[in-house]
């Protein structure tokens, strides 16, 4: 009886650690120079840089699952460029030493939860429609920010008529993780997930699973190492991943039809996604995308391979 009363006093303790680490605030560390406006919307941030001179060219990208909007700051540093950048909501600004101001275009009610792939498709949509100025428009998205992409296609088509998509390495319809990731997606994974996810950070992700990410270069190895502390509490997590197993089992590849022109780019080694459903699904899109397999690259093609994105579309001849 002893024994009983024991592990049951044990196991309420457990879930009580469980209970508080999945909801307190956590402290924001990754830090990298935005050169641009940063603003508020709702529980996101977006981050503008604008082209020097007239904008010819803009890109409006979103970035993946654990990351921020970082990853695309190093691939579109060009500074003709227009960048918009869109952080996944519930998820800490990059840029620590400036504050982000309230966008004049934000005061819109977004019907989605925070978290979901829906959500944050509807933030997008809203950059995509107040902040892009250019003739030539390109939506960059990895990874969940692939799905989040052509959730943004299927809540507007009407914006994407003449946007060049470019899905890397993308949570797609019908996907799955990888085996490892699977096991997060599980009950037991995510129960466990807070007290796991508290334990990677203070453990030097590079050093003891850069295997995962290899090749590695030092860009690289500074975003990885930064994953596991890009969202505000691990509740955000949660419902990221709960979002992304809804949103892969009750979509189909109907999604690309609400976009003209698309590239998918797909990794040569995925650990972090199920490559053979990445190449099933991509396969089922409209005929006018087309489907990249790269060479010597992970999950993270752009991070690896800069040049395996392709060159942006050349401007439409006018007409005669």
């Amino acid at each position: 009886m002893k024994i009983l009363i024991l592990m049951g006093v044990c196991g309420v303790g457990f879930h009580g650690l469980r209970t508080w680490l999945l909801r307190r605030p956590l402290a924001p560390v990754n830090h990298e120079h935005f050169g641009g406006t940063i603003y508020q919307v709702g529980e996101s941030v977006v981050a503008y840089r604008p082209a020097q001179g007239a904008a010819r060219q803009s890109v409006i990208a979103i970035h993946g699952f654990l990351e921020d909007f970082r990853y695309f700051t190093a691939l579109y540093q060009d500074p003709s460029l227009e960048l918009i950048l869109v952080n996944n909501s519930g998820y800490h600004c990059p840029d620590r030493e400036q504050m982000p101001q309230p966008a004049p275009w934000g005061n819109v009610t977004n019907p989605h939860g925070i978290g979901t792939i829906e959500h944050d498709a509807f933030i997008f949509n809203l950059a995509l429609q107040h902040l892009v100025t250019g003739s030539r428009v390109r939506a960059h998205g990895h990874s969940r920010g692939g799905a989040v992409i052509l959730e943004a296609g299927r809540q507007a088509p009407e914006r994407f008529r003449e946007v060049e998509v470019i899905l890397e390495a993308p949570v797609l319809p019908g996907g799955k993780g990888h085996p490892a990731l699977e096991l997060t997606f599980s009950a037991p994974g995510r129960y466990l997930l807070p007290i796991n996810f508290s334990l990677l950070r203070h453990v030097d992700t590079v050093r003891f699973g850069g295997f995962m990410f290899t090749p590695l270069t030092p860009r690289k190895a500074d975003l990885v190492r930064g994953l596991y502390f890009s969202p505000k509490t691990f509740d955000i997590v949660l419902k990221n991943l709960k979002s992304m197993q809804d949103w892969i089992e009750t979509r189909d590849a109907s999604l690309f039809g609400n976009i003209p022109h698309g590239t998918i780019l797909i990794g040569a080694r995925d650990l972090v996604l199920d490559r053979a459903a990445m190449l099933r699904s991509a396969q089922t899109a409209h005929p006018t995308w087309r489907v990249i397999e790269t060479y010597g690259t992970s999950h993270f093609v752009s991070l690896d391979q800069p040049s395996a994105v392709p060159e942006f579309m050349a401007p439409a001849s006018p007409a005669t």
